[in-house]
């Protein structure tokens, strides 16, 4: 068959399957052997379904037929999640791009098959990490706040929210630590806007400080301490209020 002389389908670095009109396998390179833990010549000739857990197959030759009727390089099922199934029945997360391929015989498809198992994986455990994290900086009871290098707002909890709900309207998350500081020293007690506009500068002078600590009293009299501190990594800074 033509399709085994393409060297660039044999050496690319994907799993490659190449189907006929009908569906059926003409190719497969050794990454998809590898991929799938079937020899070649078990597959050839067989069915791409094969290929395809079961509760799947239905939707998966649909997306098939439209390729064939509309052919052009392009990610299948784009925004669903896609599995492919292995000799031994188990299954794995893949992506999949088509392509066609001309050939004596007329148009065949070329499917680059990706294994993202790893990659799944990855993107669970940060999601788990962050949600930890979200759960961790809830708990706190005092205000709680994590700034990014830039000084960007990227994690609070609800106590810090409700310091600010008075003054900033819409998203917290991604305003400046200068935008918040702005915005809260209207809710503190100061003599005037003078001695105000002085503390901010203050504040923002001390940014860069390893650690900061600070009393206020806001105007419906509270004492608050903030206490500013840069973590080890000088990526993020962290600011809490602990209300006295």
């Amino acid at each position: 068959y033509p399709v085994e002389g393409n060297n660039k389908l044999r050496a690319a670095p994907d799993a490659m399957v190449v189907v006929d009109g009908n569906s059926r396998i003409d190719f497969v390179n050794v990454q998809a052997e590898k991929m799938f833990g079937y020899a070649r010549a078990e597959l050839v000739g067989q069915p791409l379904e094969l290929l395809v857990p079961e509760r799947f197959r239905g939707a998966h030759a649909h997306h098939v037929a439209r390729f064939l009727s509309e052919p052009g390089a392009r990610p299948m099922g784009r925004g669903i999640e896609l599995s492919g199934r292995r000799r031994d029945g188990s299954e794995m997360p893949i992506e999949v791009s088509l392509s066609p391929l001309e050939v004596a015989e007329g148009v065949v498809v070329s499917a680059a098959i990706r294994d993202v198992s790893e990659r799944k994986r990855t993107e669970a455990e940060r999601r788990l990490a962050a949600e930890r994290l979200t759960s961790a900086v809830e708990s706190i009871q005092d205000g709680f706040a994590l700034f990014d290098a830039d000084d960007r707002l990227i994690q609070c909890n609800s106590v810090y929210r409700r310091l600010l709900d008075e003054v900033i309207v819409g998203p917290l998350i991604g305003k400046t630590h200068a935008e918040v500081l702005e915005a809260w020293s209207h809710t503190l007690a100061f003599h005037d806007d003078h001695e105000r506009v002085r503390f901010c500068a203050a504040r923002l002078a001390q940014t860069r400080d390893n650690r900061a600590a600070y009393d206020v009293r806001t105007r419906d009299d509270r004492d608050l301490r903030v206490v500013d501190r840069r973590t080890p990594e000088d990526v993020q800074r962290s600011a809490a209020g602990i209300i006295q």
